[in-house]
């Protein structure tokens, strides 16, 4: 069998919000070869690695030109090749592509906002007589906070 020629092109699956839970889906690559000029193809491989020609998972697509990896890890480097088969035979490798899915971004930081004016007016008369003090207490382990307000 002859050496394939493939050119591997990738097509990232973006979205807007991709960083936004629940909607945040494990990446996917779709990747394309050219059809080896053998007539005899039964079989194209895809091999994926983490490493430089060195390749830990081989996906067998049939005689499509065109596969879907997905599944990957944002911000791994992932490399791929391809193969043919035909005959009982496997071709050598067409020539390698690489890709990285975008990282996510580092988790928020959330900073507490309140903004709460309280003014302790004496002699002010509210339905349940006069207002004399208003306090504001923080839980430290619920995060809540309990207003007392307190009247004669």
């Amino acid at each position: 069998m002859n050496k394939i020629t493939v050119f591997l092109v990738f097509l990232a699956a973006t979205a807007q919000g991709q960083f936004l839970a629940p909607t945040n889906q494990p990446p996917t690559v779709q990747l394309i070869w050219n059809q080896d000029a053998n007539t005899s193809v039964t079989n194209y491989f895809v091999y994926e690695g983490t490493n430089t020609g060195q390749y830990t998972v081989k996906i067998p697509a049939g005689t499509n030109l065109v596969l879907t990896v997905s599944n990957l890890l944002r911000g791994v480097e992932y490399f791929f090749n391809v193969t043919a088969q035909g005959n009982g035979l496997e071709s050598g490798f067409g020539g390698e592509i690489n890709y990285t899915p975008v990282a996510p971004p580092p988790s928020p930081t959330f900073k507490p906002i309140i903004v709460l004016t309280v003014q302790n007016t004496p002699n002010l008369l509210t339905p349940w007589g006069t207002l004399e003090t208003v306090s504001l207490s923080a839980n430290q382990k619920t995060g809540f906070f309990r207003m007392k307000i307190s009247t004669q």
